[in-house]
């Protein structure tokens, strides 16, 4: 039997940071979040949100995680930039949105430095909050051809989608494993030609608070509780 492998994301242990640095003043730095990961018995991974935690250099960061006996199991993308926050995948200014696909490749290539070839998308900010104010047609065509831009980009890398109902728009573009599907196109794992992909799911069961428009339920199939085992891989190259 192969050897058991553990990872967890690293902002965890910004949690309870009075507890580890009882004369810590402020937030702890990256570096010490990988010292404190270090710490944990039978930990082997972590999982980097970008581009929040590459504050240094790759090399240095790379360099303090081996120290920690640990590696880089993947990257989660996060758009929290003040300009993503109606969207990024789904912005409606087409500068922005195109900002959001480049720095999604610039993530997969920082993983890449650090051995990793998986790569996280967490699409909070693209969906929409209340009825008719968005083109629901356009912004689903245009998240649906980012995430396979950014795919075709990396065929060498995991993609996955982190799916939520909502959080922190009222709808998500892609609010259940249904449509998680539906994104990657019709007649099968993947068209004829394109590059193969990867995309996984997380064990998350959950039911959201709103009640979709019926053509949301009728595109989507089911509204409720969402249960996907975790790490499934719904789609295998």
């Amino acid at each position: 039997m192969s050897e058991l492998k553990f990872a967890t994301r690293l902002n965890s242990f910004a949690s309870g940071a009075h507890l580890y640095w009882p004369d810590q003043q402020g937030k702890p730095s990256v570096l010490q979040m990988v010292a404190r990961a270090g710490k944990v018995k039978g930990l082997t991974h972590l999982d980097l949100n970008f581009p929040q935690h590459l504050t240094s250099d790759i090399p240095t960061l790379r360099q303090a995680i081996s120290d920690a006996g640990l590696a880089v199991n993947g990257m989660q993308m996060r758009w929290d930039a003040p300009q993503f926050k109606i969207g990024a995948f789904t912005h409606p200014d087409a500068k922005v949105r195109r900002e959001a696909i480049e720095l999604t490749k610039r993530g997969i290539d920082a993983g890449r430095e650090f051995g990793s070839r998986l790569m996280t998308l967490w699409m909070g900010q693209d969906g929409f909050d209340y009825c008719f104010q968005a083109d629901y047609k356009k912004i689903w065509e245009d998240a649906v051809s980012a995430v396979r831009e950014v795919a075709e980009y990396a065929p060498d890398v995991d993609v996955s989608i982190e799916y939520k109902p909502n959080e922190p728009r009222a709808y998500s573009i892609f609010p259940n494993a249904t449509t998680c599907l539906l994104a990657v196109g019709r007649g099968g794992l993947r068209q004829p030609g394109e590059s193969p992909w990867i995309l996984l799911m997380y064990c998350l069961p959950m039911r959201s608070r709103l009640t979709p428009p019926p053509w949301w339920r009728a595109a989507h199939g089911c509204w409720g509780w969402t249960l996907m085992t975790a790490g499934a891989s719904v789609m295998t190259a």
